[in-house]
């Protein structure tokens, strides 16, 4: 049976010359970059991709024991309805290699149906058990798949499904897939007369360039750094890249403390020695601020610059008074582009409530980590897939009424989930869900001491006392972050 190209240029058709397929694809090459030391813990979890010759036992196996869908699989439904059943019963198969090509012939049979949900699944599931170049795998596929869509249904769909990809390329340095990525889903875009769409994908393309090129100076200033560990000006590159750029500051420190300007030097060596007093805390935030005003310096970092100000702004707060505790709030403030609270909105007036990682009415189950930064500096955090994790935010005596839903979350341009999934339940009812790429910043449509909040979906009626928040690792690869929760009554 011949059906569409297998995901990964190279190989074949189910069965045939499987080992060429297995060299093209290599074994254990997924190289995704994350600061995490839990990531690696992760990922060294997997299993390796079998061998060849494991492989060629493994598919015809396979094909024996679903011969009767593979006999109909030479039409687009047929391989549809295999594509999902191989799916399904992989998860359930304990052998490595016959899982591995199950998900392999799902992701084929997928693209032959021109199923893209099916496919993306099935390259998830793969990648959660296995070390494979997730992106390879992806790309092939999903181009292969764009090539097939015949309605602006199928179009807006695959378009939906597959933007995240744009961000998780980004997240792994990945930019001439990006950027590829950027051109199809404009191309779709324009075919269904979308001019936000077209234009969002227009931004998103100089986005990528310019990472691309921030990119490019980091790997250049790490190859100079071999050879001259103390270059000041390859420290300000590398270290400027990674926490400006990539917003790890933790990696980013160490290089920027080598930095050729004493002002830099200066604020990122006391950064290293995470200062404990309110005043030490605030005099901190005043240099990354300084730094983020002196153009000269800040380039076009000034955003991340005064962020990193308000991470010690925020620490300090609790423990200022005066003009020194008026000036860190007026920048917060404008940080976050409003001059309001939410203890003076409207809807604030009759009730509102907000609940914090450590609040009693916080919960978790499965394994979570806390990590400083955030809302009243602590989150917790977990990686998606594997044993389930789910925390949850519990708010009791609710009044009934109709009310609007807010979380955060600390970003990460690396290492994040690009689809957490958050869930709002009134008593055992689900009321509302969404989910949020946490490697961007949440919208700030509320802000409560600094910290932006994005709405959770629509406005819902709240009937019964209680209000249950709960976030979950049943996400998109990557890291997903629990931080704190606001419920506002509007009616």
């Amino acid at each position: 049976i011949t059906v569409a190209d297998t995901p990964v240029a190279g190989a074949s058709s189910p069965g045939d010359n499987v080992a060429d397929a297995a060299s093209v694809r290599g074994e254990g090459d997924d190289t995704a970059n994350t600061s995490d030391a839990s990531s690696v813990g992760h990922e060294t979890a997997k299993h390796p991709v079998p061998s060849a010759a494991a492989q060629q036992t493994a598919i015809t196996t396979v094909r024996e024991k679903f011969a009767d869908l593979y006999a109909i699989a030479g039409n687009p439904a047929g391989a549809g309805q295999l594509a999902v059943t191989l799916l399904a019963r992989a998860g359930d198969e304990s052998d490595s290699a016959l899982q591995y090509m199950m998900l392999f012939d799902a992701q084929k049979m997928a693209i032959s149906a021109g199923r893209i949900e099916t496919f993306l699944a099935a390259v998830e599931a793969m990648h959660q058990a296995y070390r494979i170049d997730k992106v390879r795998y992806q790309g092939a596929g999903v181009f292969r798949i764009a090539k097939g869509l015949q309605t602006d249904d199928d179009r807006k769909k695959f378009y939906e499904l597959t933007q995240p990809m744009v961000d998780e390329f980004v997240a792994l340095d990945r930019y001439t897939e990006a950027e590829a990525m950027i051109d199809l889903l404009g191309d779709l875009a324009a075919k269904l007369r979308d001019t936000e769409a077209r234009r969002e994908m227009g931004r998103r393309r100089l986005e990528v360039k310019k990472s691309a090129e921030a990119f490019a100076k980091y790997e250049a200033a790490l190859a100079k750094l071999k050879q001259d560990p103390d270059n000041p000006a390859a420290n300000l590159a590398a270290g400027g890249y990674l926490a400006w750029e990539r917003g790890d500051w933790e990696a980013g420190l160490p290089y920027l403390k080598k930095s050729e300007e004493e002002t830099i030097r200066t604020a990122a060596t006391l950064d290293s020695l995470s200062p404990g007093t309110a005043p030490e805390q605030a005099n901190l935030g005043d240099l990354w601020w300084k730094l983020a005003d002196d153009r000269r310096l800040a380039g076009d970092y000034e955003l991340p610059l005064k962020r990193r100000g308000a991470v010690w702004y925020e620490k300090a707060l609790p423990g200022l008074e005066g003009a020194v505790k008026e000036m860190a709030e007026k920048r917060l403030r404008e940080l976050n582009g409003k001059d309001e609270q939410v203890a003076s909105t409207p809807e604030a007036k009759e009730y509102r409530a907000i609940l914090d990682n450590r609040d009693k009415q916080f919960s978790t189950t499965g394994a979570w980590k806390e990590f400083e930064g955030g809302y009243r500096g602590n989150i917790q955090f977990t990686y998606a897939g594997g044993e389930e994790a789910v925390a949850s935010w519990r708010f009791t005596n609710v009044p009934s009424g109709e009310y609007r839903v807010f979380v955060t979350w600390v970003e990460h341009a690396r290492n994040r989930s690009t689809a957490v999934p958050f869930t709002v339940e009134n008593g055992r009812k689900v009321i509302g869900r969404e989910q949020f790429n946490q490697l961007r910043p949440p919208r700030a449509d509320i802000v409560v001491e600094g910290r932006p909040f994005q709405t959770l979906g629509d406005v819902v009626r709240v009937t019964d006392q209680t209000v249950t928040v709960a976030v979950s690792n049943a996400a998109a690869p990557g890291a997903v972050v629990a931080d704190a929760v606001a419920i506002v009554r509007v009616k």
